[in-house]
């Protein structure tokens, strides 16, 4: 961003990595930036971003309704706590 210097990308980008192929119509772009990310000693451990996302399989199964009623319990005992 320009203020926040952060950096990524879209994950819907992700699906144009799949769809761009090579002239010759042999690989993607999203298999010649695995190559080139494996192949490259300085990006190596960018693979491992796989580990990073097994928190999400917990998320994922978290019941929405459940924990804004849970949110809601807490904020009214915090209301009484500061009473």
């Amino acid at each position: 961003t320009t203020k926040g210097c952060a950096y990524g990308f879209k994950l819907a980008s992700l699906n144009q990595l799949m769809r761009s192929r090579t002239v010759d119509n042999s690989s993607t772009l999203m298999e010649y930036v695995y190559e080139f990310v494996s192949n490259n000693e300085s990006y190596k451990q960018a693979l491992n971003f796989t580990k990073d996302l097994q928190a999400l399989d917990d998320a994922m199964t978290v019941d929405i309704s459940v924990l804004r009623q849970n949110i809601a319990q807490i904020r009214m005992k915090l209301a009484r706590i500061k009473k």
